[in-house]
């Protein structure tokens, strides 16, 4: 191979890589100390991705706030986005490879990252602070530094999203449509948002919540959750999982 071809040759490989490296990128890897806190928090957390993004990414804000003496675990959980800006979150026990929480009731979120006492205290009693230990009341998920992505194809979740936000969908429809979690019997959730419409105080976006089924089908009625509010939504959630069958055998 002369030395012309050869240059060539280096230059398509070096393309490849970097294409590779932009298209195929490795999830994100979180390095704190505390996996288990950060797996409950991104399969319970609605917006969570696993990681703050500025210029490069780096770890979510992970801070203990307080301990039971049967193993709980109060924590604040922020990435610093729109939706559950800051999140207080309640963690049942961990072991060497799976963290246990309680489904739909283990975490508040806040804008603004004020909690009253009355918010801390009604959230430790859903969750039976001071009380022995029940596994027969938690989801368990398996401690990972990564957050798994999403069965759905891009492509798919772009159709979807343009005939949910239609007017309002934003121009790159991609980068508006972060992965949430999948139940046990493959049915997944995203958090979509439009674009930002509107100045100043009137300024502002719709979210909502696409739920597909195991074969990637999406109910436009019952598939579909709004949040009007991106920091209390728990409630709403709830009601939207149990309609469609989340967790449940189909």
């Amino acid at each position: 191979m002369n030395r012309y071809r050869f240059g060539i040759a280096v230059l398509l490989a070096f393309a490849l890589v970097t294409l590779a490296g932009c298209f195929g990128s490795k999830p994100y890897e979180y390095q704190g100390e505390r996996p288990d806190l950060y797996s409950v928090a991104t399969h319970t957390v609605l917006g969570s991705v696993g990681y703050i993004l500025e210029e490069v990414k780096f770890d979510p804000e992970i801070r203990v706030l307080e301990e039971d003496s049967y193993g709980r675990t109060l924590f604040l959980y922020s990435e610093g986005g729109l939706v559950s800006a800051y999140s207080l979150v309640v963690q049942q026990q961990s072991d060497d490879g799976s963290a246990y929480y309680y489904s739909d009731t283990c975490f508040i979120s806040s804008p603004d990252e004020e909690f009253s006492d009355q918010e801390i205290m009604q959230l430790k009693q859903r969750n039976d602070w001071g009380i022995a230990f029940d596994p027969e009341k938690c989801e368990r998920v398996a401690i990972s530094p990564e957050k798994e992505e999403g069965p759905m194809k891009t492509g798919d979740l772009v159709r979807f999203y343009k005939q949910v936000f239609g007017d309002e969908a934003a121009s790159r429809p991609a980068y508006n449509i972060d992965y949430f979690v999948t139940d046990r019997y493959g049915r997944s959730m995203y958090l979509a948002s439009g674009e930002w419409r509107g100045e100043g105080a009137d300024s502002g976006r719709r979210y909502v919540v696409m739920l597909f089924d195991a074969e990637g089908e999406c109910d436009e009625t019952e598939g579909v959750l709004d949040l009007p509010d991106p920091n209390a939504y728990q409630d709403d959630l709830k009601s939207f999982k149990e309609r469609n069958g989340w967790n449940a055998p189909r």
